[in-house]
C-alpha cells in the first residue's frame, strides 16, 4: 500500500508541476495582454463569484462521495449511485447556483464588489452571468474525478489541467484584438468545459457494477446529509479570498489584481505538493478508517505532515527573499510594468507565511472527512473566517493590500494549528513535539538559506548582462544553490524529513534505472 501511494504520489506530483508550469504560461499571457487595471479587477472579482460556490461543491463531493462510492463500489451496486447522484446534482446545481447567480448577478457584484464604480460593476454582472454556467462543468467534473481517484485512476485527473490552460491561452490570443478583456472570460469558461469532456471518456470505461434498477437511495441520503456542512467548510478559502477581494476594492486601482497573480504564484506548492499528496493520501486515510486500522491512519498522517512541511519551509523562506525577481521573471512584459511586479510582490511575501498553515488545515480537514466529521471542519472554518475579517480591519489601514494578504495567512495558521489539535484529541494522540522539533530543523535551514541567497542574488545581479534570459539564468542558479544548502543544513541537523527525501528520490533513482536496464536488455 505504502509503495502505491509513494508511486500515485510521484506521478501526481510531476503531472501537476506541468500543468503548474503552463497554468504560469497562462497567467504571463493574460498579464501581458491585459495588464492589472479595473478590467483585470472586473474579471478576477466576476471569477470570484461562482467560482465561490463551486469550490465548496466540488471539494465536498470529492470529500463525501468517495467514501460512500467506495462502499457501494465493494457492495457491486456503485453504477446506479453515480448516475443517480450525477442527474439529481446537475439539476440542484442549475436550480440552487447557475440560476440565482444569473438571475442576480448585479445584486452580487454590489454585494462583493463595494467599492467598484458603475461602469466597473455593469462589466462584472455581465461577466458573471457568462462565467456561472462553468458551475455545471465544474459538478460533473467533480464526480468524475472522484470516481477515478477511488479507483486508483490519478493521472488522468492530475492532467485535466492541460485543456483548460490550452484552451484559455488559445481563446486569448485569437480574440483578445476583437473582444478585449471577454475573450478572456469566454476562454476561462471554454477551458473549464474542456477539463469535463476531458475525464469523460475514462469515467465511461470505469467498470461499474449494477444497473439504474439497483436501490441506491441510502448512500443518495447519506451524502445528503454529509454534504451542506462539508460545502460550507470547503467555502472558507474562497470565502476568505471573496472577503480580501471586497476589501481591496476600495484600494486603488489594480489592487485585485495584485493579490490574484501574487496568490497564483503562492499557489504554485500548494497546488504541487499539498494537493497531490492529499489526493493520494485521502482515499488511503478513508480505507484505515472503514477498517479500523487507527495506528495505520495515524503513522500515515503524521509522515505525510512531516514530508509536507519538509518541503514547503524552504519554499515559504525563498518566497520571502526572492519575491520580487520571481514576480517579475515570471510576470513582467507587456501591460504589466515595474510598479505592478513591485505591488504584487508585497502580498507575495504575506501569502507565503501562510503556506505551512494552509497545509495544516487542508490536510487536517480531510482527516476528519475520513472519519466522517464534518461539524468540526466547519465550526473551525467559520471561526478562521471571522478571524481574517478581523485582522483585515486590522491591517488594511496600514498595509493596503499586502495586509489582506497578511490576514489571510495569519487566519491559515490559526484554522491549520486548532484543527490538528483537535484531531490529535479524536484520534488519542500525534506525535506532535516530534513534529514541532523537526519543523524547527527545518526553519532553521531555511533561514541559513534565506540569507544566502538574497545576498548572493542581489551581489550578482548587477554584474550580470541585461535581458530576460540572463535574469532567469541567475534566478534558477540562486534557487538551486538555495536547495542545496538548505538540504546540506538539514542533514547537518538531523532533520528527519530529509531521510524520507532521501528515500524517496533513491525509489525514483531505482525505478528510473531499472526500466533504463530492462530497455537496455531489450
Amino acid at each position: 500500500m505504502e509503495k502505491n501511494i509513494t508511486r500515485s504520489a510521484i506521478i501526481v506530483i510531476v503531472l501537476t508541476m506541468a500543468s503548474k508550469v503552463l497554468g504560469f504560461g497562462r497567467e504571463m499571457v493574460i498579464a501581458a495582454l491585459f495588464g492589472a487595471t479595473a478590467l483585470t479587477d472586473a474579471f478576477n472579482m466576476a471569477l470570484t463569484i461562482p467560482t465561490l460556490l463551486y469550490s465548496g461543491v466540488g471539494s465536498a463531493v470529492n470529500s463525501v462521495f468517495i467514501p460512500v462510492y467506495d462502499r457501494f463500489r465493494k457492495q457491486k451496486r456503485d453504477k446506479s449511485l453515480v448516475i443517480r447522484f450525477i442527474l439529481i446534482g446537475l439539476v440542484v446545481t442549475a436550480l440552487l447556483f447557475v440560476l440565482p447567480i444569473g438571475l442576480f448577478s448585479k445584486q452580487l457584484v454590489k454585494l462583493f464588489a463595494v467599492g467598484f464604480d458603475d461602469a466597473t460593476a455593469s462589466i462584472t454582472a455581465g461577466m458573471v452571468k457568462i462565467l456561472c454556467v462553468m458551475i455545471l462543468f465544474r459538478f460533473l467534473s467533480s464526480v468524475t474525478r472522484a470516481v477515478l481517484h477511488v479507483n486508483r485512476n490519478f493521472v488522468i485527473p492530475a492532467m485535466d489541467g492541460f485543456p483548460y490552460n490550452l484552451v484559455i491561452i488559445g481563446v486569448s490570443f485569437a480574440l483578445y484584438q476583437k473582444l478585449g478583456i471577454y475573450a478572456l472570460v469566454w476562454g476561462t469558461l471554454f477551458g473549464v468545459a474542456s477539463q469535463t469532456l476531458f475525464k469523460l471518456p475514462w469515467l465511461l470505461k470505469t467498470k461499474m457494477h449494477g444497473d439504474l434498477k439497483v436501490p441506491s437511495a441510502d448512500g443518495l441520503k447519506e451524502i445528503l446529509h454529509l454534504l451542506p456542512p462539508v460545502i460550507l467548510g470547503s467555502m472558507a478559502s474562497q470565502i476568505k479570498s471573496v472577503t480580501d477581494k471586497m476589501f481591496a476594492s476600495t484600494l486603488a486601482e489594480g489592487s485585485i489584481s495584485y493579490l490574484n497573480y501574487s496568490s497564483r504564484l503562492v499557489g504554485l506548492p500548494q497546488g504541487l505538493l499539498v494537493a497531490s499528496i492529499i489526493t493520494v493520501v485521502y482515499p488511503s486515510l478513508v480505507d484505515y478508517i472503514n477498517s479500523q486500522e487507527y495506528d495505520k491512519f495515524r503513522d500515515t498522517f503524521t509522515k505525510a505532515i512531516n514530508s509536507m512541511q519538509f518541503l514547503l519551509i524552504p519554499m515559504v523562506v525563498g518566497f520571502v527573499a526572492l519575491a520580487l525577481p520571481i514576480t517579475q521573471l515570471v510576470f513582467q512584459r507587456g501591460n504589466f510594468d515595474t510598479e505592478a511586479v513591485i505591488q504584487t510582490a508585497i502580498p507575495l511575501r504575506f501569502y507565503s507565511i501562510g503556506l505551512i498553515g494552509t497545509m495544516l488545515s487542508s490536510f487536517s480537514i480531510k482527516a476528519f472527512y475520513a472519519m466522517g466529521d464534518a461539524k468540526t471542519p466547519l465550526l473551525v472554518s467559520f471561526g478562521s473566517i471571522s478571524i481574517n475579517v478581523l485582522l483585515n480591519f486590522l491591517f488594511i489601514g496600514s498595509l493596503k493590500h499586502g495586509g489582506l494578504a497578511l490576514a489571510t495567512s495569519l487566519s491559515h495558521w490559526f484554522g491549520g494549528v486548532l484543527l490538528v489539535w483537535l484531531l490529535a484529541r479524536k484520534i488519542g494522540g500525534l506525535k506532535v513535539w516530534p513534529m514541532l522539533a523537526d519543523a524547527g530543523k527545518s526553519l532553521a535551514a531555511s533561514l541559513l538559506m534565506g540569507i544566502v541567497v538574497y545576498f548572493i542574488y542581489n551581489i550578482l545581479m548587477p554584474l550580470i548582462p541585461s535581458g530576460r534570459l540572463w535574469a532567469a539564468v541567475l534566478l534558477a542558479a540562486v534557487i538551486i544553490l538555495g536547495a542545496g544548502i538548505y538540504f546540506l543544513c538539514a542533514i547537518l541537523f538531523k532533520a528527519q524529513g530529509t531521510n524520507e527525501t532521501k528515500a524517496l528520490i533513491k525509489k525514483i533513482w531505482q525505478k528510473i534505472f531499472s526500466q533504463t536496464e530492462q530497455g537496455g536488455k531489450k
